[in-house]
């Protein structure tokens, strides 16, 4: 029973992750500038439920790496006006 609960306790530390204000910030700007109908999958990636946040620290790292790569993208391009295209700064904290 121990062992059990054990187990238990160390599945739900490698569980879900909080989604990253990197990958909301790039979900907003997405949907403001991208017209490719994208949008819908990304956000079952980096959307608040997506997969991004269902398993593990390193994973959610690597999805808030290529959020603030995309938000880079299109900083050069549709988004550079826009405030809701900017990377948010390292310190910020999520909704």
């Amino acid at each position: 029973m121990k062992r059990s609960l054990l187990l238990l306790g160390a599945l739900l530390a490698c569980g879900r992750q909080p989604q990253t204000p990197e990958c909301v910030a790039y979900l907003t700007c997405a949907e403001l500038v991208d017209a490719s109908g994208s949008v819908r999958q990304a956000r079952g990636q980096y959307g608040p439920q997506g997969t991004c946040w269902a398993t593990n620290p390193l994973v959610a790292e690597a999805c808030t790496k290529e959020c603030v790569q995309q938000l880079q993208f299109y900083l050069m391009d549709a988004g550079a006006h826009l405030a809701e295209c900017q990377v948010p700064d390292a310190g910020a904290t999520g909704p």
